[in-house]
This record gives structure tokens, C-alpha cells and sequence, in this order.
């Protein structure tokens, strides 16, 4: 078996190769030996699954299998007598019970994940009420019953096998003895019951194989019903309280226990007001049409003549009535396979002593025969999909009817399971699609603003502007300021390059102000035949490398010295603008070593030792402190530093 995810949460979908109903075989010795067993094993499991999940808050791994924990259950514990004689039949004429489902509906009770146009609901109506005793009862001398010399007969209706009446009282035990107070190690609960399925006035096929049928006495006749009697004795049962229940009425004193050794210490003890007390009820079904809101009237009938909407609807109706049988996951289903454990009160029996029992023990009884058949029910219709939990069942699953409906119960029903990832397609698909759809967006959005404000010439500086302050355009400016590269695309995201073409460097001395500079080149050899001479500046810092046993020594020359031509025109600065000035050598011959020094522009600062320039870096023209090496008769290899922005 495997699971597929289908919506958020725990639920799963089955999905199993064994699913199918179980076809009832032909042979008796299969149904009875096999079959049935199998169904009532089904109620064992229902009756611990109902003790944990509907007579409990638990919220236990167990109880998260189902679609839902459980399935709805109103009761109404001050009902009427559901009989139409009322308080000539019923011991109370108000305070009876009745239990009513509600709609159940396939997909959102049992958990059958369908297109609305195949679902279906369905409804259980059940009413009990204690009934008169002594009214309805005779001994009869004539016909012994075991051992006993008379029998106790209860005359609810004759006992039937088809249409043949075969005994005209319902129910008989042996006539009861005078009681014996002495405790008995043998003492029990015995439950019993008939059943009769009444359908427009006629005798119905049986819907399970009950202790006998019977054909009820006018006061108990209901049409479109299945009447069923439930009679319980205390067969030597004492019990330490006695009990105002009208089903468990015990009242009579039967005798006092002492305690061994010790006299003072004793309780009396008490036993049933009569040798059988009889619990009546009718249980009804109701099929109805979610999408139209019809429903066929309550009955006994498990097929009602109902006009569908659909008819896919119709054919799933009737494969889960066939498949799952809900009819033999009613009450009487729970008594006949639980017997004495159906009755709660025996939770406190023990050694023929039964603890005590609150008024109202007989509703109690009977709500937890109804939480057992519904809980019943949800197992029946999971395995459905599942398959039967006992391989010798294999043999007996059919996968599909004739109309091939069962497909929709065997790749359609949820369960709860932790043990698996569900997540809506819809969901993830809408997700995927709305979220690539804003990345595209946001991908074009600009290019396409871009393109709209070009043709129509709208926003041109809001455009340059949004385009020139992206981070590759900004440092496009840069170099362009310094004067390097060749540039295309300077309105586009993207500017570039020539190829091959040196950008700037990052200059980082002074590490609190970083700065963009030209990035150390190559000396540059006189081209042929260019007409032009390439001059050097007289601004230019030379130095000398001289080889000495010491080392190299770097010596600072004037330019005037390395390069007379430059001595002709000479460009200086002054605070108040640029002006030409003419060399005189004469001049500059007059001036003493100090105007030399702070004249000459060629002088190290006065923080720079010359002591100090050997130890520089002289190889490193990036750093504003290091200076070039060159030859003072090479003057075509002179190395620049550029300007720094």
C-alpha cells in the first residue's frame, strides 16, 4: 500500500492493489467459518478505537487515522417513547434517548475525495426506551424450559421464520427460583435480543443474523423501521449499591457481606427487580443528495428510491452501500459480536459483585454501542481502499462492480498520516507561475520604460540619471575623468571598453582616502619618423642609480642640469594663475644653496631625509614617495606618474 500527498496537511490518499468489496461467497461453510468472522472481528477493533478516540479527548496517534476522529453522535436523553403506544409500552414517557447522526458526508465524514457531482450523504435516527416487564410476561407451565419445570415467557411478538410463525413468545428463559442469597462465583450478565426489519407494514429481509426474528405486537409496530429488543438478566449478579436505572433496576435486598474477621465492617448487597429487564429500539436510515438537498424519508429500506443528480452519483451510492454493508454496522452489530462486553457496567464487575451504576447506565450502554458501529463503519470504508487486513479475505475481494464505480472508492480515499509530505498542486503551481512572472517583470520593467521614454522623448534626464548611477557607469566616469579607455554604451547598463586598453589602479597610501590613479606603463620608445621630439618636463623627478660597494643610491639632479634645452621656456605656477617666465643661468648661478633648496622643486620635502631615499623602494612608482630610476643621458625613458583624482 501507498500513500499520495493531496492537500495541505496529514491527509494522504490510498493507494493499494487489494482494494475492493468483499463478495460474500456462496458456500454457507465459507460464510460462517471466514467471512462473518471477519466482519465481527471488525468490531473489536471498532471497540477499542471507540474507547480511546470517542469516549475520551486522547489525541493519540491512533485517533489521527481517519479523516475525522470520529463521526458525529447528537443525543437526546429526555426523548419521547419512540413507540406509538408511548407509557403503555415504554417504562418512561421522557426520558428515553435518541441518537442522530446528522448527514455523514462522503467526503468530509468518510473521507472519500470525489467531484461533488458523485457525492452522497448518508444518516442513522436511533431511539431506545426501557419497556413494562410484567405487562408483557406470563410463566408458562405447559412447556418446561431446560430443566426447570415451567418457562418464563415474554410476549413482545411471535418468533417467525419468514412469514411462519414458529413461537409466539419473543424471548423464554427458565422460570426463575426463589433467590439464593449466597454468592456465586458464577454470576454474569446475559444479553439476548430479536430483531425485526419493518418495511411498509411487511417483514423485511434481516439485515444481520440476529438470535431470532419476531413479528412485534401492535404497540411496538413502526412503519419503515428495525425494531429490535435487547433483553438483559442478571443471572446470580449482586450488586453492592442498588440501582434506580430503568434497564440495570436493582432494589431487592439479597443479603449483607462481612468482611473476613471482622463484622463491623460490612455492606449489603442487592439484585435485579426483575428476572429480565427489556430495552426497545428502531433504528432508521436516510439517503440524501448534497447538491440538491433532497433526501428519501427515514426507513429501514437500505436502497431508497431517490432521484439522484447524477448518475455517477447514484453508481458511487451504491457501491459503497454494497462494499462497505453499513447495515451490519449498527448496534445490534455490536451486541451480537461484543456480547456481555457491549455492556459498559461491566467495568465494574467483578467475582458476581457489580460496582455501582449511575442512573442513566442504560443510555451509557447504548451510546457506546453506536460509537463502536460508527467507528465500524470508518474502518469498513477505509479497507475498502486498503484492502481486508487478513489474507485469507483476498480471495473475496471483487476491485470493481459491473459499472466499474469502485474505482472512485479505491484511488479516492483519504486518510491521516504523518509519515508523509502533503502539499496543494494548485497552491505551488499558482505559486511557480505568479512568482515567474514577477521576475520577468522586474527583469524588463526598465528596458521597456527605457524604450518607451526613448520613442516618445519623455523623462531623458530621469533615465541618464537612473542609468549613469549604476555602479558600472559610475566607474566609467572615473576612468573617463582620468582620461583612460575607450568607452561605448555610456547611456546603457552595461558601458565597455576597447580591447586591451589599461584602466586605473587603486592607489591606497593614504587608507582613510583611497583614489582611483593611472595604473603604472611601459616607457614609450620615440616613434620613427613622427616628426615630433618627446620632450622631458621640466617639472619631472629624475633620479641616478649609482653602483657602489654600498649599493644603489638614489641622486637628485636639477633639471635644468639634465636637460638644458628646457632651460629656454620654462612654465611656473603662481597662486594667482599660470604665467611664462624666461630661464636666466645666470641667475640661477647667483642664488645661494638655501634659495636652491627651497626653489628648487626637484628637493625632497624636509621630512624626507637623504639618508632615508636609499632605503625607498625605488622600484615602485605607485607609491608617491618612491621615486624612478632613469639614466641622465636616456632621455626618451623618463617614467610619469599621472595626475590622481
Amino acid at each position: 500500500m501507498r500513500h499520495v500527498s493531496t492537500a495541505i496537511g496529514t491527509e494522504v490518499l490510498v493507494s493499494s492493489r487489494r482494494c475492493g468489496a468483499i463478495v460474500w461467497p456462496n458456500s454457507l461453510i465459507e460464510l460462517y467459518q471466514v467471512v462473518l468472522p471477519y466482519f465481527e472481528s471488525r468490531y473489536f477493533s471498532a471497540s477499542t478505537y471507540a474507547q480511546q478516540c470517542y469516549e475520551s479527548n486522547s489525541t493519540t496517534q491512533t485517533c489521527g487515522t481517519y479523516v475525522n476522529k470520529e463521526l458525529p453522535i447528537k443525543a437526546t436523553r429526555n426523548a419521547a417513547c419512540p413507540f406509538p403506544e408511548g407509557e403503555s409500552i415504554c417504562i418512561s414517557g421522557s426520558s428515553n434517548l435518541r441518537l442522530d447522526t446528522g448527514l455523514l458526508n462522503s467526503h468530509d465524514h468518510l473521507g472519500i475525495n470525489t467531484p461533488p457531482t458523485t457525492r452522497f450523504a448518508f444518516r442513522y435516527v436511533h431511539e431506545c426506551a426501557p419497556l413494562l416487564v410484567d405487562k408483557y410476561a406470563r410463566v408458562n407451565s405447559s412447556r418446561p424450559f431446560n430443566s426447570a419445570n415451567a418457562s418464563l415467557e415474554f410476549l413482545y411478538g411471535e418468533q417467525i421464520d419468514g412469514e411462519t410463525a414458529i413461537d409466539p413468545a419473543t424471548y423464554r428463559i427458565p422460570q426463575p427460583g426463589k433467590t439464593d442469597p449466597k454468592l456465586s462465583p458464577n454470576g454474569d450478565f446475559r444479553l439476548k435480543f430479536a430483531d425485526f426489519p419493518y418495511v411498509n407494514n411487511k417483514f423485511a429481509t434481516p439485515s444481520f443474523a440476529g438470535d431470532s426474528f419476531f413479528r412485534p405486537i401492535p404497540e411496538l409496530v413502526l412503519d419503515d423501521a428495525q425494531i429490535t429488543l435487547y433483553f438483559l438478566s442478571a443471572d446470580n449478579v449482586q450488586f453492592i449499591n442498588e440501582v434506580d436505572d430503568e434497564w440495570y433496576s436493582a432494589h431487592q435486598y439479597a443479603g449483607t457481606l462481612h468482611e473476613f474477621g471482622n463484622t463491623s465492617n460490612s455492606f449489603s448487597y442487592y439484585t435485579f427487580d426483575r428476572p429480565v429487564s427489556v430495552l426497545g429500539c428502531a433504528l432508521r436510515y436516510q439517503a440524501c443528495d448534497p447538491n440538491t438537498n433532497l433526501c428519501s424519508p427515514l426507513s429501514v429500506e437500505l436502497m431508497p428510491n431517490l432521484t439522484w443528480s447524477a448518475k455517477e452519483q447514484r453508481q458511487a451510492f451504491d457501491y459503497w452501500m454494497g462494499a462497505v454493508r453499513p447495515q451490519t454496522f449498527v448496534p445490534l452489530g455490536v451486541v451480537e459480536a461484543l456480547t456481555i462486553s457491549a455492556l459498559q457496567s461491566r467495568k465494574g464487575f467483578s467475582d458476581c459483585l457489580q460496582g455501582p451504576l449511575p442512573p442513566d447506565q442504560w443510555q451509557r450502554d447504548v451510546l457506546y454501542w453506536q460509537g463502536v458501529s460508527l467507528a465500524a463503519l470508518q474502518i469498513a470504508t477505509v479497507e475498502v481502499a486498503t484492502g481486508p487486513t487478513d489474507a485469507s479475505m483476498y480471495k473475496y475481494v471483487q476491485k470493481t462492480l459491473p459499472d466499474q464505480s469502485g474505482d472512485l472508492s479505491c484511488y479516492s480515499q483519504k486518510i491521516r498520516s504523518t509519515g508523509y509530505t502533503s502539499f496543494n498542486v494548485l497552491g505551488l503551481v499558482t505559486t511557480l507561475v505568479v512568482g515567474g512572472l514577477i521576475i520577468i517583470i522586474s527583469a524588463l520593467i526598465e528596458l521597456l520604460c527605457a524604450l518607451i521614454q526613448r520613442r516618445y522623448k519623455k523623462g531623458t534626464y530621469r533615465r541618464l540619471e537612473w542609468v549613469t548611477n549604476e555602479t558600472l557607469q559610475l566607474q566609467r566616469m572615473v576612468h573617463e575623468e582620468l582620461g583612460l579607455g575607450t568607452w561605448t554604451g555610456a547611456s546603457a547598463r552595461l558601458p565597455v571598453t576597447e580591447l586591451d586598453e589599461r584602466l586605473g589602479v587603486l592607489d591606497i597610501t593614504d587608507e582613510r582616502r583611497p583614489v582611483v590613479v593611472r595604473s603604472p606603463v611601459s616607457p614609450v620608445a620615440e616613434k620613427p619618423n613622427s616628426g615630433f621630439e618627446q620632450v622631458q618636463s621640466p617639472l619631472s623627478l629624475q633620479t641616478t642609480a649609482l653602483d657602489t660597494p654600498q649599493g644603489s643610491r638614489a641622486v637628485w639632479d636639477s633639471p635644468l642640469k639634465t636637460n638644458p634645452e628646457a632651460q629656454d621656456t620654462v612654465q611656473t605656477a603662481s597662486e594667482g594663475g599660470k604665467s611664462n617666465a624666461t630661464a636666466d643661468p645666470d641667475a640661477e648661478a647667483k642664488k645661494t644653496p638655501e634659495e636652491m633648496e627651497t626653489s628648487s622643486p626637484l628637493v625632497p620635502p624636509p621630512s624626507v631625509k637623504e639618508d632615508d631615499i636609499d632605503k625607498r623602494n625605488i622600484n615602485n612608482p605607485s607609491s608617491p614617495t618612491s621615486l624612478a630610476q632613469a639614466s641622465p643621458t636616456d632621455q626618451s625613458s623618463p617614467e610619469h606618474t599621472g595626475p590622481q583624482y
